[in-house]
């Protein structure tokens, strides 16, 4: 790498120096975003946990935006539960400066915010935070990003965080 492609690039909250893990990034369009605006994306992870198959039949984008990762560098991982991330045998070993969840869902069951899926929700972002407590390097952040319409607030993010984070690492909303 020469050193005009070795300098640190920012993108809001991102360094293209963090280690960053992209999780359950739908069509990958976060992770491409941010990989274009560093230029070289090694420093990233995306997940999706789609097979590579249901991401391109489900996202018209898909295909394109897979292509568009692995040409900038970054690794793209299929098939990754957020509540069991810790044990996939490609990132077991890697501890990250950055976890990103942008919008966490556990899918659509009901055609509206019912309980039921309100709490099916909030297990996804436990399962999450109980993940990334084990894979954060010492200063690492988990970045959530959620609908704040009045059903969605109902996930109590912020609760379930210092529920689970106590005295860990860097949460933020």
């Amino acid at each position: 790498m020469d050193s005009k492609n070795d300098s640190e690039k920012w993108s809001e909250h991102y360094s293209s120096k963090q280690k960053i893990l992209v999780v359950g990034d739908g069509d990958l369009s976060f992770s491409v975003s941010l990989a274009r605006s560093f230029r070289i994306a090694s420093n990233m992870i995306a997940t999706s946990p789609d097979t590579q198959e249901q991401l391109e039949m489900k996202y018209p984008s898909g295909a394109t935006n897979v292509a568009v990762l692995k040409n900038k560098g970054c690794t793209v991982i299929y098939g990754v539960d957020a509540s069991t991330m810790r044990n996939h045998h490609h990132l077991s070993h890697i501890k990250f400066d950055v976890i990103v969840f942008n919008f966490p869902h556990a899918g659509f069951f009901t055609s509206g915010r019912s309980l039921s899926q309100i709490l099916v929700e909030q297990d996804v972002v436990r399962g999450l935070l109980r993940n990334a407590d084990e894979m954060l390097a010492v200063g690492g952040e988990v970045h959530i990003t959620h609908n704040t319409p009045h059903s969605f607030s109902k996930c109590e993010i912020e609760e379930l965080e210092k529920k689970l984070l106590t005295d860990k690492p860097n949460f933020c909303i």
